[in-house]
């Protein structure tokens, strides 16, 4: 997920924000702050208002948070690591690692997040109680535990990416014993019930209910994608699955010569070859990647002065890998440094390089091949 800032840890685990939450933290402060509260509670000055509103959106992320946290550890518990917690508009995700070692352990990731919510909505319950004498802050109270209670309810519809889509999921997998099946049949109902809150949506801003009509259009749509993107990549973990780099790398590649002008390598390279990026060769040994992103910043005028040396990404982690590393593993390093290509290491010998674009041609492959 583009568009994050990573803020620190939690239990080990990097925590981000993307930059939607601000927009919808600000949103829903106000809407805290100049209609809920203020009917919750009347007569109140508005500073109030406006410090329980910032107050009750803080803890609404904090028990999202809480949420995913419990995916997260549940997940670590079951010998799945997390990428990190991402906190965004529409709540949170835990990003697992990997895929869960089996149905069971997916229903346990799975059902992890909900019992925190559950015992989110309890606990504020009773915090509701116990401030009776204190209305202002039994509001606050009052309006948490209600949203987690619809945080638990909205994740239980069986509709995968969502915690009972993966519920189900865990289901069809203990049924069919085919993880790539399941997660089909179960994104199959996310995008059904994602399209159903569309096209509810639309039907309401027709019938002059804009701005809740509006919000089951947008968490529609951001439903729809999730789970066609969660299905997709289930099934690039299976075709790439059992493979390594080393399987996939081009060996003895075309290397562009260090101490040339970038005009010469944009003329003798890449516009013969047409590839994105070559590895830079000097003395024998390769010492950095030349790409056309650092081809494209260098202004036209200097590229005649400019050597292929100066502008090269240097041979370090974001760009190399090993022969021997899972080949999931090192297209999301790709993906996550924003690089088309990895240099190939086996200790300081040069191997090859691994493509996005060979990755890709492999899987149009088994797509072609039915396999």
């Amino acid at each position: 997920m583009r568009g994050t800032v990573r803020i620190g840890t939690l239990a080990g685990i990097p925590l981000e924000l993307h930059f939607t939450w601000a927009i919808i933290f600000a949103l829903l402060s106000w809407s805290l702050a100049t209609g809920y509260f203020p009917q919750a509670v009347p007569d109140l000055p508005t500073g109030s208002y406006w410090s329980k509103g910032v107050l009750a959106a803080l803890l609404l992320f904090a028990s999202i948070l809480a949420h995913e946290l419990g995916h997260a550890l549940v997940a670590r518990r079951e010998g799945v690591q997390t990428r990190r917690i991402v906190l965004f508009a529409f709540g949170g995700v835990a990003e697992l690692k990997a895929e869960p070692p089996g149905p069971g352990a997916e229903f346990r990731i799975a059902v992890a997040g909900p019992v925190v919510s559950i015992g989110l909505v309890v606990f504020f319950g009773i915090l509701t109680g116990a401030l009776a004498v204190r209305p202002g802050a039994a509001a606050v109270a009052a309006y948490l535990a209600m949203l987690n209670g619809i945080v638990v309810l909205f994740n239980l519809i069986p509709a995968f990416p969502l915690d009972g889509g993966r519920i189900l999921r865990a289901a069809l997998w203990r049924f069919w014993g085919d993880l790539p099946r399941a997660t089909r049949a179960a994104a199959g109902a996310g995008r059904f019930f994602a399209y159903f809150l569309i096209v509810t949506g639309i039907f309401g801003m027709l019938a002059g209910h804009a701005a809740g009509a509006l919000w089951r259009v947008f968490i529609g749509l951001f439903l729809l994608m999730a789970a066609q993107s969660a299905a997709a990549s289930v099934w690039l973990k299976d075709a790439l699955s059992g493979l390594h780099v080393r399987d996939l790398m081009t060996a003895e590649p075309v290397a562009v010569p260090a101490h040339i002008p970038v005009a010469e390598a944009i003329r003798d390279y890449f516009l013969r070859y047409g590839y994105g990026g070559f590895p830079v060769e000097r003395a024998g040994r390769v010492v950095g990647l030349l790409e056309l992103a650092q081809v494209k910043a260098v202004p036209p005028e200097e590229r005649d002065q400019v050597s292929v040396q100066a502008v090269a990404l240097p041979v370090e982690a974001p760009v190399r890998t090993a022969p021997g590393a899972d080949a999931m593993e090192a297209l999301q390093q790709m993906l996550q440094a924003g690089h088309g290509r990895l240099l190939v290491f086996e200790g300081e010998t040069f191997r090859g390089l691994l493509t996005h674009t060979g990755v890709t041609r492999l899987i149009q492959i088994k797509m072609a091949l039915g396999i």
